[in-house]
């Protein structure tokens, strides 16, 4: 999962931003959260009235996931933001309402000097932004809701449709030695055998009606300075095809992250469903080290 970014001229105290990613991210960590095609996905962003700036918000299309069920909004869903108080602040809340269905605002209480987010409502609700809202005399005042007073506080949903040796948790047990844990040392010039990931695609992400992508990652170092470089395959063991393989010529035992391009998935294509694909690592010459290795999969 990942999280979008945006410091608003500061109208909004990190401290009470921090509050609201932990929420989100404890959410997103159960597999509540917007579902992201990409880690620049706009899916469900708020952002100011593309008519006319006023006191509403935009909250864009996309999905988002709620205890297994899917929420998809196929049009640009307007908000309205309650009419600004009279002398004091206010911080408002837009969620992904669960039981309606929709995208949805939570007023704020409006405070002088320390205005507070609201709580989420509805436990499974999902935050999507937070939004200032600045008292009717101050000088900045103007009767609408523009950019810089929209917080983006989405959680994106990496969802998981992949098993590790019938689990879904790491560390990775490479080698079959549990006592390596996630660290695997070869200096073979040959693939070796690292682990082994066995592709399950929920029912609810289906393949025929939806495009899912997926990435490979790995993180590899080559320990041996001089040698010219660490290889980590993805292999498809059901149908002996090598679907990835990512170098690192990197030297001084560092580890680094290395990613794929883009893989696709589905019946015929490079990730399949209920395939069992090999982790496997090759040196050119001395030790690399393979300490994680995952697919991680979006859907748009």
């Amino acid at each position: 999962m990942t999280i979008e970014n945006r410091d608003n001229l500061g109208l909004i105290d990190d401290q009470i931003v921090f509050g609201m990613r932990l929420q989100g991210l404890a959410k997103a960590s159960l597999g509540n959260g917007v579902v992201a095609e990409s880690t620049t996905s706009t899916a469900l962003k708020a952002s100011q009235r593309a008519a006319v700036a006023n006191m509403s918000v935009d909250v864009a299309t996309g999905s988002c996931q709620i205890d297994g069920v899917v929420y998809t909004e196929d049009s640009i869903v307007n908000v309205v933001i309650s009419v600004a108080h009279a002398t004091d602040e206010r911080i408002d809340l837009i969620v992904y309402d669960q039981s309606a269905g929709n995208p949805a605002v939570v007023t704020g209480t409006a405070n002088a000097t320390n205005p507070r987010v609201p709580d989420v409502t509805d436990d499974k609700d999902i935050p999507l932004a937070l939004v200032y809202v600045l008292p009717q005399d101050d000088v900045a005042y103007s009767g609408t809701i523009t950019t810089e007073y929209i917080y983006d506080v989405r959680c994106f949903m990496v969802f998981i449709a992949s098993v590790l040796q019938g689990s879904i948790e790491f560390p990775l047990y490479l080698n079959t030695h549990e006592a390596y844990g996630s660290n695997f040392s070869t200096i073979s010039t040959t693939y070796v055998y690292c682990g082994k990931l066995v592709v399950a695609i929920p029912t609810f992400y289906p393949t025929t009606t939806k495009t899912i992508t997926a990435k490979f990652h790995v993180i590899i170092s080559l320990n041996t300075i001089g040698a010219e470089a660490a290889t980590c395959q993805l292999y498809n063991l059901t149908t002996s095809t090598s679907i990835s393989e990512l170098s690192s010529t990197d030297v001084g035992g560092e580890p680094y992250l290395k990613t794929s391009t883009s893989l696709t998935v589905g019946t015929g294509k490079n990730i399949v469903d209920g395939n069992t694909y090999l982790i496997r690592a090759k040196t050119t010459a001395g030790t690399c080290a393979v300490y994680r290795a995952w697919l991680e999969f979006y859907w748009g």
